[in-house]
């Protein structure tokens, strides 16, 4: 039995854990994947004060993952699958790491992309973040989206390999400043009015064929077409109790951003801690 369970080691759950452990609080936190979340992908955070000159995400990531460690929060790396009441409590079900119980539960999950159909012969080589493309070089690059997180892809990945962003309409969502780099850039290429049709595997490489018949041969294709909040073990049940935070991207809609998910994180703390001592009273 814990005190509070966090759910998600993104910049919000992060956040959370470390101010709850300095007001002396015991927590676990769950994470199936690595500390930082979908930050990772990030090419340069520019908005996060204390970062004149803007920080990449693998380097944030880095720095993140050092502070973490130092309060040596309990940390489960591992997936939780289900969450239930028992008698007031909240009991959190892992894929491995069997049950938790806690007075407290923390959402801070984050989202999930938006999904696509595409034969299973090509899935080794399609993504929907870049966090597993860091080390790549010397290969070619589709990205298919027009908001910020295509743009910041390209960016990023365009430093060691050759980038091509399809826009399946001629409006653009991402900021005029990721835009202009993306321009200036010899190494990304970007066109418009063009929608994916259809995907093949030809000689290990893949062959997209777009609605004009134009056809692509590329080493790997990300799809960047949009997120969704990942709230599958908000129950309504769950919902209705008090002792319940949602923090960061899960429910911050189009204001995902990792300034707000960690003031997010800061804040449920506090507000636990305030709970919490007002019950001892």
């Amino acid at each position: 039995m814990k005190k509070v369970i966090i759910l998600g080691a993104g910049p919000a759950g992060v956040a959370c854990a470390i101010q709850l452990t300095r007001f002396g609080i015991e927590t676990v936190i769950f994470e199936k994947n690595k500390i930082g979340g979908l930050v990772e992908n990030a090419n340069l955070i520019e908005n996060y004060l204390g970062f004149p000159n803007g920080i990449t995400g693998v380097e944030y990531v880095k720095l993140v993952k050092k502070q973490f460690e130092q309060y040596k929060i309990t940390f489960i790396n591992d997936e939780a699958i289900e969450v239930k009441l028992n008698n007031g409590s909240y009991e959190v079900s892992s894929a491995k790491s069997g049950i938790y119980s806690s007075e407290y539960l923390v959402v801070a999950t984050g989202t999930e992309p938006k999904e696509v159909d595409f034969p299973d012969e090509v899935k080794e080589k399609v993504f929907y973040e870049i966090k597993h493309l860091h080390e790549v070089k010397n290969k070619s690059v589709v990205i298919i989206g027009a908001g910020d997180a295509a743009f910041d892809y390209a960016l990023n990945l365009s430093k060691k390999n050759q980038v091509k962003i399809f826009n399946r309409s001629s409006t653009l969502k991402a900021l005029p400043l990721l835009v202009d780099r993306v321009n200036e850039n010899k190494n990304i290429e970007y066109y418009e009015n063009s929608a994916v049709k259809k995907i093949y595997l030809d000689n290990n490489k893949l062959k997209l064929l777009f609605n004009d018949d134009f056809e692509v041969l590329t080493d790997y294709l990300i799809f960047a077409i949009g997120r969704l909040p990942d709230d599958r073990l908000l129950t309504k049940e769950l919902k209705d109790t008090q002792n319940l935070y949602i923090v960061g991207d899960v429910k911050n809609g189009l204001l995902r951003q990792t300034t707000i998910a960690a003031a997010d994180g800061l804040k449920a703390a506090t507000e636990i801690h305030e709970r919490i001592t007002r019950n001892r009273a």
